[in-house]
């Protein structure tokens, strides 16, 4: 499953990098990357997932610490046992879950800055129309998923010191402006196949345009 992390520096959104699944190595290696090649300031994850329907009341009694309401979020009606990994899947493919109102399909958007602060939203979505038309729903609570390995890994991506900072101090006559440590955290993701990026410049960063230019970075 691809996903996509959004680099924000200051107020500027200077990168999205696709990156090609969400196993914790790769998660962790990507945001290492991103967050210290491109200077960030915050990392957006978005990526698409399978979640499980929950009684409203009951998302909202756990949110406020009640043991019995938490234990009946996430439960698989199959088994009558929380979803183990894999299970999710299962029940869409041979029960029908969606169907059924079981399940429902999300875009999952997890964001981690420097400080360690994580926010998420989840964006549940259904298609109409035989199948034609995207519907979202209405945005739903992210209880349960503010911790684990995937904002873990963000976190622990967001500690390494910035390029700037480790450039600076090794190299403190040679260092490389922003624009040059993007394109070469670019390179590195591809060379070594953590992921494709594209990076922003706006339309009066002229030496960031040239750069890019030099580069053989396409402009659109």
């Amino acid at each position: 499953m691809a996903a996509q992390i959004e680099v924000i520096r200051g107020d500027d959104s200077i990168a999205l990098v696709t990156i090609d699944g969400l196993s914790r190595e790769v998660l962790l290696r990507a945001a290492r990357m991103t967050g210290s090649g491109f200077d960030a300031d915050t990392l957006v994850l978005s990526f698409e997932t399978l979640a499980s329907v929950n009684d409203p009341d009951d998302v909202a009694a756990a949110m406020a610490g009640d043991e019995r309401a938490q234990a009946r979020l996430n439960i698989n009606p199959i088994t009558g046992r929380v979803y183990e990994h894999g299970e999710m899947q299962d029940v869409v493919d041979n029960h029908d879950a969606l169907a059924k109102g079981w399940v429902t399909e999300q875009v999952t958007i997890v964001g981690v800055n420097r400080v360690g602060d994580v926010q998420m939203a989840c964006l549940p979505y259904h298609y109409a129309g035989g199948g034609k038309h995207l519907m979202w729903d209405e945005p739903k609570p992210a209880f349960g998923e503010s911790v684990g390995y995937i904002p873990d890994a963000l976190a622990a991506g967001m500690q390494a010191p910035s390029a700037s900072q480790l450039y600076g101090v090794v190299f403190p006559e040679q260092a490389l402006d922003r624009d040059k440590r993007d394109i070469a955290t670019v390179k590195y993701l591809q060379n070594n196949r953590i992921g494709a990026a594209i990076l922003f410049a706006d339309a009066d960063q002229q030496d960031r345009l040239r750069a890019l230019r030099r580069n053989g970075f396409r402009h659109f």
